[in-house]
């Protein structure tokens, strides 16, 4: 069966949507938390500084450690690891990962005003002041995973197969949506979209990362990405090939070398 993504603002009737479909599919949910809890376990890291080095705000070190992007690159791997298993649901922020490539994955945004939100925030018994610092850090949370990801905006219709505005219908009408879409044949498995597993090596150690790519086949592919002990070491004795690569991976891991 097809496994889904499923981004959404707070206060867009998320936890009661999430709970339904577990109900409806008997798939596993996976949150932002439980994601980043399986990727401090593999790679020994703390839960709470992985999750700042993806989700928190840009540190002006990073442009020197790269933290962030060699973050990101372990939560891809851990994300591309959960798709193979299949009959997941993937809410939050690392939904957005999953490439539009994957067919057999349905990618779903729950979005609403901002006005909408605040009323649901209210309505629920929390103070106005409260809901509307919820919202805004929400928001600037999400803003800045975007901006790691170099993508324009959380709207952005190329994130999604399916958008639904919260505040048009109700929370069975969501869920009846989104159930009816992810049955239909165009997200169903085929041949083509379940390939055989990868055979993944170890990651290595030392000043090496994997950079994730979810292929179209809906596996992921580990390509090595060579970063030096030292991002900012001088690199006029690198042959020419390397040092164009290095200045390369200096703004993006997600590119390999070329020769890998």
């Amino acid at each position: 069966m097809s496994s889904i993504t499923l981004f959404y603002n707070n206060f867009t009737l998320e936890e009661e949507l999430k709970k339904d479909l577990v109900t409806a599919t008997g798939y596993t949910l996976l949150t932002d938390r439980d994601l980043l809890d399986m990727l401090a376990s593999r790679f020994n890291m703390e839960q709470n500084r992985a999750e700042r080095a993806v989700f928190g705000p840009g540190s002006v070190f990073n442009a020197f450690t790269l933290e962030k992007e060699r973050t990101l690159s372990k939560l891809k791997l851990v994300v591309a690891e959960q798709i193979m298993a299949d009959k997941v649901i993937i809410c939050g922020l690392a939904a957005l990962l999953v490439s539009p490539d994957i067919g057999h994955i349905l990618r779903v945004g729950v979005f609403d005003t901002k006005a909408g939100r605040m009323q649901r925030a209210i309505a629920a018994g929390i103070a106005e002041k409260k809901a509307a610092k919820m919202i805004a850090a929400h928001d600037k949370k999400a803003g800045d995973f975007i901006a790691l990801l170099d993508l324009d905006s959380i709207h952005n219709p190329s994130l999604y197969d399916l958008r639904i505005n919260a505040d048009a219908l109700s929370i069975r009408e969501i869920e009846q949506t989104i159930l009816e879409q992810y049955r239909r044949p165009a997200v169903l498995p085929d041949e083509s979209s379940k390939a055989p597993p990868l055979t993944l090596p170890p990651l290595p150690t030392g000043s090496a990362i994997w950079s994730v790519r979810l292929t179209a086949a809906g596996r992921s592919a580990l390509l090595p990405a060579r970063i030096w002990p030292s991002p900012s070491c001088p690199t006029r004795n690198l042959p020419r090939r390397q040092r164009c690569c290095w200045l390369m991976m200096k703004r993006s891991l997600c590119r390999p070398f070329p020769n890998a």
